[in-house]
């Protein structure tokens, strides 16, 4: 944490910064905001293909970076967080439809450099892979949370069976996976709690960010926002059982990517779909 590291009071009106260009992911599904290189976000497309690009807020690609032979099912969400005393990039592999799927993983690589300028670079990158299954079953998620001590969470979108509907069929559950990770055997994850959010027949969950302070999370939903803050004093994880507020509606086709600045004032957002938005919502 830095002193200027802090939380809106309130946040204002979501504007646009740019779009995702062509040759950046078709099918966005995660977006996390790089903590050593300002004004750079990490993103990947949706399902197997594990490419992560990095772009500026504009939607100009700097750089793609690639996991090979990944194994990846379904990646739905990315985050940044610390890894020991670095930063790292943490890429889900969350997502099951079906809810059929025996295992799932988190890939873990650290913040890779980023070129300054614009460009079509690409290179691999080492990663290590760590596969987890849940205490209860199988679950489809799309978000993922990286807390201030690199705790991993994952949140569930939809119950086992109701396909990738948009449409919620009842609240989000975090599961807290083994800390510190381990790449040398399948770790169980673990439920945490409930959510109260989504309300049974909104809108399902679709992203999720932890605050670079520690102060509380985001739940990205599409059609909208909630924050959920820590209560003074208290740890991350009291967060979880925070009345959440809804603090931002932003316009963007199937929402479903959001990370806090790096600074934590305000957030961006954007969508999946050819040419996405990209939304920055800041301090009131």
């Amino acid at each position: 944490m830095t002193s200027a590291c802090g939380i809106c009071a309130a946040y204002g009106t979501p504007t646009q910064t740019g779009s995702v260009d062509k040759a950046g992911p078709s099918a966005l599904s995660g977006l996390a905001l790089s903590r050593t290189q300002p004004g750079i976000a990490f993103v990947h497309d949706d399902h197997d293909r594990a490419v992560v690009y990095a772009i500026d807020l504009q939607g100009r690609v700097h750089a793609r970076f690639t996991l090979d032979n990944a194994m990846a099912s379904d990646l739905e969400d990315i985050a940044v967080g610390p890894c020991g005393g670095d930063s790292c990039v943490y890429l889900g592999d969350i997502g099951d439809n079906a809810a059929v799927r025996s295992e799932y993983a988190v890939l873990r690589f650290a913040e890779p450099t980023v070129p300054s300028e614009p460009g079509t670079s690409n290179s691999a990158v080492d990663y290590e892979r760590f596969a987890f299954h849940y205490e209860d079953g199988s679950h489809n998620a799309e978000s993922l949370l990286v807390g201030p001590d690199g705790t991993v969470y994952v949140l569930t979108k939809l119950a086992p069976g109701s396909g990738g509907n948009v449409r919620a069929d009842g609240p989000s559950s975090v599961y807290r996976l083994q800390s510190p990770l381990s790449s040398g055997q399948v770790t169980t994850a673990h439920k945490v709690t409930t959510l109260p959010v989504p309300a049974s027949g909104d809108q399902a969950a679709s992203a999720a960010a932890a605050h670079p302070c520690g102060l509380g999370f985001l739940l990205r939903t599409y059609d909208r926002v909630y924050e959920f803050r820590v209560p003074a004093g208290a740890s991350f994880e009291d967060a979880f059982t925070a009345a959440p507020q809804v603090v931002a509606m932003p316009d963007e086709p199937q929402s479903e990517g959001i990370d806090y600045r790096s600074d934590g004032r305000g957030f961006v957002s954007s969508g999946e779909g050819a040419s996405a938005p990209i939304m920055a919502t800041d301090c009131r």
